[in-house]
Protein backbone atom coordinates (compact mmCIF):
# COMPACT_ATOMS: atom_id res chain seq x y z
CA UNK A 1 0.00 0.00 0.00
CA UNK A 2 2.99 2.51 0.72
CA UNK A 3 4.16 1.81 -1.87
CA UNK A 4 1.43 2.34 -4.37
CA UNK A 5 0.32 5.96 -2.48
CA UNK A 6 4.12 6.83 -3.33
CA UNK A 7 4.02 5.22 -6.99
CA UNK A 8 0.64 7.70 -7.38
CA UNK A 9 2.35 11.05 -6.40
CA UNK A 10 3.88 11.59 -9.61
CA UNK A 11 0.87 11.34 -11.63
CA UNK A 12 -0.98 13.09 -8.86
CA UNK A 13 1.66 16.30 -8.86
CA UNK A 14 1.08 16.10 -12.64
CA UNK A 15 -2.78 16.96 -12.49
CA UNK A 16 -2.18 19.22 -9.49
CA UNK A 17 0.69 21.67 -11.76
CA UNK A 18 -1.71 21.59 -15.13
CA UNK A 19 -5.09 22.48 -13.07
CA UNK A 20 -3.08 25.24 -11.31
CA UNK A 21 -1.64 25.88 -15.23
CA UNK A 22 -5.17 25.78 -16.50
CA UNK A 23 -5.99 29.38 -15.26
CA UNK A 24 -3.14 30.92 -15.97
CA UNK A 25 -2.65 30.26 -19.24
CA UNK A 26 -6.33 29.56 -20.30
CA UNK A 27 -8.42 31.57 -18.42
CA UNK A 28 -6.88 34.23 -17.40
CA UNK A 29 -6.38 34.95 -21.61
CA UNK A 30 -4.26 37.49 -23.43
CA UNK A 31 -2.77 39.39 -20.65
CA UNK A 32 -1.35 36.66 -19.08
CA UNK A 33 0.04 35.37 -22.48
CA UNK A 34 2.01 38.14 -22.68
CA UNK A 35 3.00 38.46 -19.60
CA UNK A 36 4.26 34.42 -20.02
CA UNK A 37 4.86 33.85 -23.58
CA UNK A 38 2.54 31.70 -23.83
CA UNK A 39 1.62 30.58 -27.65
CA UNK A 40 -1.75 29.20 -28.62
CA UNK A 41 0.49 25.99 -28.90
CA UNK A 42 1.59 25.87 -25.87
CA UNK A 43 -2.44 26.74 -24.66
CA UNK A 44 -2.95 23.70 -26.24
CA UNK A 45 -0.33 21.33 -24.66
CA UNK A 46 -1.39 22.56 -21.49
CA UNK A 47 -5.27 21.60 -21.90
CA UNK A 48 -3.92 18.32 -23.43
CA UNK A 49 -1.76 18.01 -20.35
CA UNK A 50 -4.58 19.13 -18.13
CA UNK A 51 -6.85 16.64 -19.63
CA UNK A 52 -4.69 13.67 -19.27
CA UNK A 53 -4.01 14.78 -15.69
CA UNK A 54 -7.56 14.00 -14.40
CA UNK A 55 -9.72 11.94 -17.13
CA UNK A 56 -6.70 9.14 -18.08
CA UNK A 57 -3.77 9.28 -15.17
CA UNK A 58 -6.46 8.38 -11.84
CA UNK A 59 -7.92 5.89 -13.34
CA UNK A 60 -5.67 4.13 -15.57
CA UNK A 61 -2.13 4.28 -13.80
CA UNK A 62 -3.92 2.69 -10.11
CA UNK A 63 -5.51 -0.43 -12.76
CA UNK A 64 -1.69 -0.48 -14.47
CA UNK A 65 -0.26 -0.84 -10.98
CA UNK A 66 -2.69 -3.26 -10.01
CA UNK A 67 -1.61 -4.98 -13.10
CA UNK A 68 1.72 -5.22 -12.76
CA UNK A 69 1.86 -5.78 -8.91
CA UNK A 70 -0.70 -8.82 -9.03
CA UNK A 71 0.97 -10.57 -12.50
CA UNK A 72 0.71 -14.24 -11.11
CA UNK A 73 -3.25 -13.70 -10.39
CA UNK A 74 -3.52 -11.87 -13.63
CA UNK A 75 -1.24 -14.39 -15.78
CA UNK A 76 -3.57 -17.11 -14.11
CA UNK A 77 -6.62 -16.31 -15.39
CA UNK A 78 -5.85 -15.08 -18.38
CA UNK A 79 -4.51 -18.32 -18.85
CA UNK A 80 -7.67 -20.29 -17.33
CA UNK A 81 -9.89 -18.18 -19.94
CA UNK A 82 -7.86 -19.13 -22.76
CA UNK A 83 -7.39 -22.51 -21.76
CA UNK A 84 -11.34 -22.72 -20.77
CA UNK A 85 -12.31 -21.02 -24.39
CA UNK A 86 -10.16 -23.38 -26.37
CA UNK A 87 -11.86 -26.62 -24.49
CA UNK A 88 -15.51 -24.96 -25.17
CA UNK A 89 -14.50 -24.61 -28.75
CA UNK A 90 -13.57 -28.06 -29.50
CA UNK A 91 -16.55 -29.62 -27.56
CA UNK A 92 -18.73 -28.12 -30.46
Amino acid sequence: MPACAVGLLPFQAWGVCFAWLIPIAVQSGQFTRSTTYFTQWDVNLIGLGYQLGFLLLPTLVPMLMWLYLERSFVITVAVEGAMEGSVAQRSR
